[in-house]
């Protein structure tokens, strides 16, 4: 037998049984864990702020909400002539997505806004009723130079209107 192992196990097991003893062997509650670097941390309130127009669009999260990186998926009623300023992921009129730049875009939680810029010339433009967020899904570029869209390893909501906290929600 190893006796380290052993003296780890008699430590670990007298450890576990002091917190019983003391009270602290019960499992916290969901309130319990809004403390600075608990584990897991709190999801921070969804809180995303979208305006378009026709020379572009400004994205901002509030609420200390931060995404690192970001693309917004949005249908139009006309087509974008040009993409600028950002990412263009998917340009198939009516479905486009655009993300950040991956140097400097990151969406701070403190309200800082960040923009995508594109041209529309026809004058029928109106702003979508409705975004989906990708929040953390979008990385670097690959060997070949192509971003990689990886939903699943981020967080996704839908955004109505311009946003704000009631109006986006987690998916």
């Amino acid at each position: 037998m190893n006796e380290v192992a052993l003296d780890y196990n008699a430590g670990f097991t007298v450890c576990l049984a002091g917190l019983v003893h003391f009270g602290l062997g019960v499992k916290d509650s969901g309130d319990i864990l809004n403390f600075d670097r608990a584990y897991p941390p709190k999801d921070p309130t969804p809180d995303i702020t979208i305006t378009m127009t026709n020379s572009g669009m400004t994205i901002a999260t509030g609420s200390g909400m931060v995404c690192s990186a970001w693309c917004v998926s949005f249908s139009l009623n006309v087509e974008i002539e040009a993409i600028y300023g950002c990412t263009p992921y998917l340009e198939e009129h009516p479905n486009y997505i655009v993300c950040n730049t991956r140097d400097t875009h990151y969406l701070d939680g403190e309200g800082t806004p960040q923009a995508a810029n594109f041209i529309i010339n026809d004058k029928s433009f109106e702003p979508p009723t409705q975004y989906e967020v990708l929040c953390d899904g979008f990385h670097a570029a690959d060997n070949q130079g192509t971003p990689i869209y990886k939903p699943e390893f981020g967080k996704k909501y839908t955004v109505k209107g311009e946003g704000g906290p009631s109006n986006t929600t987690p998916l």
